[in-house]
Parts: structure tokens; sequence; C-alpha cells
């Protein structure tokens, strides 16, 4: 029996090395044939850019297919079909196939897509998507995609709290599987970075370093940032990170201050050398409905690079929070304190020991065997009875 998982993403696979990424590179281990539809806009620089430092990951697929959105033209349907189509085309006889569905798009009839496939269907809610959108229409759009998904596949993944009360409501085989990190990277010498990352980080000199890695976008809170590097001129802020275009103005602001340094994207293996020359990681997020259903990568990432974490209160988050570990904090005076508090604690064992027994135990490969106990199940399930409830 030949097995393969298809990806059906909502947008770029390699806009960021995210979950999706990294259960797809643990199915192809356990001996999965992956491929990806991934939905993005006609090439934009950042595009081309992020696609080459993501490039030796390409290993992780077998194949890579793109739906490209057409503004007013509107044939994303058609080539989402087409897509399918020829993957199951193409498949063998013997082969069993599973579609993952990430995301929503409103241009989608995600009804139609699901009709065609002959597999079993999974989704996996990593995000509120409504909550990305102010525009009423869309987000009503969003939604009704989010219940016609949930309701017919076989087994909804959710990665916060908040996610799984909403999505259990839609159908009982959903499962809570929060996010991870893959642990090993950082238990290896890191790649060594480009010499430009490694001369800009050794040109900030010897203060304290707060570092953030990860999207920057209207999630994250400019002025909260803008007024906590201002609060304090001692310590450096190095953020890497993909920048979105709509934010480009606010983040302008924080680039005035002589204490504040941007590097860019990272590949994920340069990430581990770029975190082990922080001191504290940062997630200073909005706290907002989006920001409420995160559950944010960096943050055990920054704990396998042994580093403390402060961040505003974010559900997720608030869950580790203990001394010299993770703290939370809501207002901008209360995040520089913490902060200051936070980079002049000495470095203890107990502290250390407890970031990194975090990490270990989160790690991806934890998820994926998390996830396989989950899905097998369904095997035998019939879609018109959900009775078993989700744990």
């Amino acid at each position: 029996m030949n097995k393969k998982i298809v990806f059906i993403m909502s947008y770029p696979w390699f806009s960021l090395y995210q979950r999706p990424n990294h259960f797809a590179r643990l199915f192809k281990k356990s001996g999965y044939s992956v491929e990806v539809i991934e939905m993005r806009h006609i090439v934009r620089l950042n595009s081309l850019l992020n696609r080459m430092k993501f490039e030796q990951h390409r290993g992780d697929i077998d194949r890579l297919r793109s739906v490209v959105k057409l503004p007013l033209i509107g044939l994303e349907n058609a080539q989402l079909v087409r897509k399918v189509r020829k993957i199951l085309a193409s498949n063998k006889a013997d082969t069993e196939c599973l579609f993952w569905f990430q995301g929503f798009d409103d241009s989608i009839d995600y009804g139609r897509i699901l009709a065609m496939l002959p597999g079993k269907a999974v989704l996996d809610v990593s995000d509120s998507f409504p909550d990305f959108f102010s525009d009423a229409r869309r987000r009503q759009r969003l939604e009704a995609a989010e219940k016609t998904v949930a309701e017919k596949a076989d087994a909804v993944l959710t990665s916060a709290g908040v996610l799984y009360d909403k999505f259990i409501k839609f159908n009982p085989k959903t499962f809570l599987i929060r996010n991870a990190v893959d642990f090993s990277i950082y238990r290896k010498t890191p790649h060594a970075p480009p010499e430009g990352i490694a001369r800009k980080i050794g040109a900030m000199g010897s203060a304290k370093v707060v570092g953030f890695q990860g999207g920057i976008g209207s999630w994250f809170d400019f002025d909260l940032m803008d007024s906590v590097i201002q609060d304090c001129p001692g310590l450096s802020f190095l953020i890497v990170g993909m920048l979105d275009v709509r934010a480009r103005k606010d983040f302008e602001r924080l680039r005035r201050h002589r204490n504040f340094h941007y590097i860019g994207v990272v590949d994920p293996d340069v990430l581990p050398w770029v975190l082990s020359r922080i001191d504290v990681g940062i997630i200073p997020f909005k706290m907002n409905d989006l920001v409420k259903a995160v559950n944010p990568l960096k943050l055990y990432e920054y704990l396998a690079a042994a580093k403390p974490v402060v961040a505003t209160p974010m559900p997720e988050v608030m869950r580790y929070e203990a001394k010299g570990v993770v703290a939370t904090a809501g207002g901008a005076v209360s995040f520089s304190k913490a902060l200051r508090e936070m980079t002049a604690l000495p470095e203890g064992p107990a502290a250390v020991e407890k970031r990194l027994q975090i990490a270990r135990e989160n790690s991806w490969e934890a998820r994926f065997e998390q996830l396989m106990e989950c899905v097998p199940g369904l095997r035998n399930i019939d879609r018109r009875d959900h009775r078993a409830s989700g744990t």
C-alpha cells in the first residue's frame, strides 16, 4: 500500500517554515509521499527570496504545485480543481491518500473540493483566519469555510485551546495538538550564518540582546515596542523575520531607534545560531481575538535555545509562566520592567534546565506521535456518524 499526503494550503508553502512544513518533513520520514498545493499571489520579490532561503528543505516534499491568485479574475477554484484531479490521476491503484487542509481562502468552494476527494480529509487549524480581516463580508465567507471543512473532515486538529473550543462544536473528532519545536537542531553545533548577518550581530556591541523572530504583521504591537525600545536604551533589540509590506510604515517607526536592529529572514537551520546570540526572546503581540488563538512556535524555539521569554499575556504562553523561564506583561511599562528583570537575572542551571525541559517535551516528533494516535483511529469512522468525542 502506497501512502500519500496532499497538503492543500491557503498560503505559500515557503512563506515561513512552520507547522505544516514540520509535519510534512515527518510524514516524508515515515514513508509517505508528500505533495503540496499552495496558493500564492503573482510572484513577488520577497516570495522569491523566501524560496531561495528554504531551498534545502525542498526535499521535505515530493512535489509543489501552485494556484496563482489573480485579482478580479477569480480562477482559483478552477485551478485548484485541476491540480487535485492531476494528483488523483497520477495515483497508483493501491495509493491511500490523506488530504490535509491548512488555512482558508474565501475564494475557494471547499464543499466542491471535499466532494472530489476519495481519501480521508484532515483539517489543521493553527490560526483564527477570519480575525486576520476587518471586512465583515470576507469574515463571514471565511467563517462559512471553517464550518464547511470542519463538519466534513474526518478529523480536525487545532493548535490552541481557544481553537479547540470553537471547532469541537463543528466536529466531535476534534483534537488539540499544539505547536512545537525541532528540538534536535538546537542540540547540535549550529550552522554558521552568512557573513553579513554575523557582522551585523557582532556590531551590536556588548549590551544584552532582546530578540524577536517570526512574521511581522498586523498582529505585532508596534506601539508597545516603540515605547519599550525607547524605555530600555541599555538593551539592544534584534528583529528577525519576514516583514509584511502592509506593516512597513509602522515598522519604520522602530528603525529610528539606535538600539534597534533588523536582519530580515534567516534560514531555519541558521536560526539556532541567531538565537544563541540573544539573552531574552520576546513575543510582543497585540491582545485581540486573533492573538488569543495563537500558540506561538517562537515560544518553544526560544526555550529550546535555553533563552527566557517575555510576552504579552497570551493564554497559550501564560501556561508556562515561571521565574527565569516565561514572564507576561501587558503594557509598555510592565513589559519594559519584565525585560529589565529578566536580563538582570543570573543564569541559574535550574531555570535553564526548566526551559530545555519544556522544549524537549514539546518536540515535533512528540506532536507527530500524538497525530498518529488521533488519525489512524478514523479509518473505520462513517462520516455520517461522529458520535465519539474528541480529546
